[in-house]
């Protein structure tokens, strides 16, 4: 279960926040990244990663490390 992503705007860059339970231990999970210039630029990348997730092939994912 994903849920939607948060953005903050820390100085003059953007930062998105995804929230996630972990289907491998059913824990809720947390990946967040910021240095974007744009809102805009951080919602994109907020959604590719959303359907990464959600298609079980982001990284973090398969190899456990979060």
């Amino acid at each position: 279960m994903i849920k939607l992503a948060s953005y903050r705007q820390r100085g003059k860059k953007w930062e998105y926040r995804i929230r996630y339970v972990d289907p491998a231990c059913g824990k809720t999970k947390e990946i967040s990244k910021g240095g974007f210039r744009t809102k805009s630029e951080a919602k994109l990348a907020a959604g590719e990663l959303e359907k990464q997730i959600y298609l079980g092939k982001h990284s973090l994912l398969e190899n456990g490390k979060n």
